[in-house]
């Protein structure tokens, strides 16, 4: 393996690094949001994997801390948290999406919203809340 593709492998793993890092840095006031970690495996593990000609692989995973951070009182009745593993199942226009993420409201026809818009889901569909 030839010094410019380990060096080549080094800036891509360093990029890898810098965008994790931006994308924790723009989402941490971002209401349950769970830090990425960017996960490189060791260069010994490149190397045994490395045959003669063989170059060096540069992709690195993402996985997300699931280390709950603070919790903050709003103040809003409807903000609410969760501690432990668990996310709330709402429904987007793109289909059923996940979120940690507590801050809802609710709509003109009582439904209970997320943030984002999307419908707040329970066990036999959209959440409505009697006003």
């Amino acid at each position: 393996m030839d010094a410019l593709t380990i060096t080549q492998a080094g800036l891509l793993s360093d990029v890898e690094q810098l965008r994790v890092l931006s994308h924790n840095l723009a989402n941490a006031t971002t209401l349950g949001f769970r830090r990425d970690v960017a996960v490189a495996r060791p260069f010994d593990t490149h190397l045994d994997q490395a045959g003669v000609g063989a170059s060096l692989s540069t992709t690195s995973a993402t996985d997300i801390d699931r280390t709950p951070g603070a919790l903050r009182h709003s103040g809003n009745p409807l903000d609410v948290a969760l501690e432990g593993d668990g996310y709330f199942v709402l429904q987007s226009q793109a289909g059923t999406v996940f979120s940690r993420q507590g801050n809802f409201q609710v709509d003109s026809r009582g439904r209970l919203m997320g943030a984002s818009g999307s419908a707040v889901l329970g066990a036999s569909g959209e959440v409505a809340l009697s006003q």
